[in-house]
């Protein structure tokens, strides 16, 4: 195997790789979403609707604030895998044909 044949395999497997963790990344935005809308959902109804007494109430809080930066976390950590992805494959991509006249 020549050094360019090596050079590309190295690379289509790379944009592989890549184009496989942005496929896992956008499978994990929504679930970033859901938990941070269910954070909110939670804090909400203990704070302003439920009648529950108040260190039930406080623990209840707690946990809902504490899904709002874990899906934060997750939104962020998608986002950043998905623009990594797209740069390695303008990185990697072949260069374009050109008609010279």
């Amino acid at each position: 195997m020549d050094e360019e044949a090596r050079q590309r395999l190295i690379a289509d497997a790379t944009v592989q790789n890549a184009r496989e963790e942005a496929k896992r990344a956008r499978v994990n935005m929504p679930i970033g979403i859901v938990l941070c809308a269910m954070g909110v959902a939670i804090s909400t109804a203990l704070l302003l609707v439920l009648e529950v007494p108040g260190i039930v109430q406080l623990f209840g809080i707690g946990i809902g604030f504490v899904m709002i930066p874990g899906g934060l976390a997750v939104i962020i950590k998608a986002a950043a895998t998905i623009a990594r992805s797209n740069k390695i494959e303008r990185e990697y991509a072949l260069p374009r044909a050109r008609v010279v006249d």
